[in-house]
């Protein structure tokens, strides 16, 4: 067998944004459906910015708000990016893009965009915190006088991480017994014996920078896990946050072979038992240049 990357991590390796926002471009008609209208913010059919409808976000005494109505379901640990395309529509005002843990908030990100009277694309980025598994994303106007009016449209909300030293941050690496799988989009297959974390606990792994195509794992960190099973070990998975090991087009994952030498993880034995702590010393990612 050999090392293998799932759908999902070659998708995000190749740029592509899976929006995890559901009518982002407001083609549904009516704020009802997905967003607030908490002040000031109506659907527009009236010269949109695409499409047939596009957010019409009006100051009056208040600063106009439009909030995304479900939690978004995210990865600690994780970049995202917020994108979208706005323009003011009377009076030069500036969009204030946030994302926080409860609705309307903004303690994970915030940021002010200077618009213009022309239609442009608009961007933020941000990691979600340890332990944060959901997400709300909403918009401002900067102002709150009523002369004041932006238009929003095209509003995706996608993982942002593109290198495989973001994508797997914080991730684990689980050794398996049994034949790896033919495609590492597959359920996993035999019996888990040992997640390998980077504190030997609960602290997931990452990678130093990398050098002449070689990404080699943090120095400081001891990989190492405590085995839950008995077996022998014959494949291993890495993983970002949150995968449960489901059939998968979306997960980000590398599968590669355990043995005692010639496989992607050479280990002094393959034999594992419950309790015993197993440790992994040296792991690397190479790019070939040919």
């Amino acid at each position: 067998m050999a090392l293998r990357m799932s759908t999902g991590l070659r998708n995000k390796l190749n740029g592509i944004k899976r929006n995890l926002l559901i009518d982002g471009d407001f083609e549904v008609g009516t704020l009802a459906t997905n967003w607030t209208n908490t002040l000031g913010s109506t659907i527009n059919a009236s010269s949109p910015i695409t499409g047939t409808y596009d957010c019409k976000m009006t100051a009056d005494g208040s600063a106009a708000e439009l909030r995304y109505t479900a939690a978004i379901a995210v990865q600690a640990g994780q970049m995202y990016g917020v994108r979208c395309q706005a323009k003011y529509a009377v009076g030069a005002q500036s969009l204030v893009m946030q994302v926080g843990t409860t609705a309307g908030t903004a303690n994970i990100s915030t940021e002010t965009k200077v618009l213009t009277v022309n239609t442009a694309e608009y961007d933020m980025f941000f990691r979600v915190p340890d332990g944060t598994s959901s997400v709300y994303l909403s918009f401002k106007t900067s102002e709150a006088t009523s002369t004041y009016l932006i238009e929003i449209d095209d509003i995706i909300f996608y993982p942002a991480g593109g290198c495989i030293r973001e994508i797997f941050r914080k991730g684990f690496l689980k050794i398996y017994s049994g034949t790896q799988p033919t495609s590492a989009d597959d359920v996993i297959n035999g019996v888990l014996l040992c997640t390998i974390y980077s504190d030997g606990t609960t602290t997931g792994l990452t990678f130093q920078d990398s050098a002449t195509g070689t990404m080699p794992k943090t120095s400081t960190e001891t990989w190492s896990g405590t085995a839950v099973a008995t077996g022998t070990a014959g494949w291993f998975r890495f993983v970002a946050v949150g995968d449960t090991g489901a059939s998968s087009t979306i997960e980000p994952r590398i599968d590669g072979t355990v043995a005692t030498s010639g496989a992607q993880i050479n280990m002094s034995s393959t034999s594992v038992t419950t309790s015993a702590v197993q440790t992994i010393s040296t792991f690397q990612v190479t790019v070939p240049a040919e």
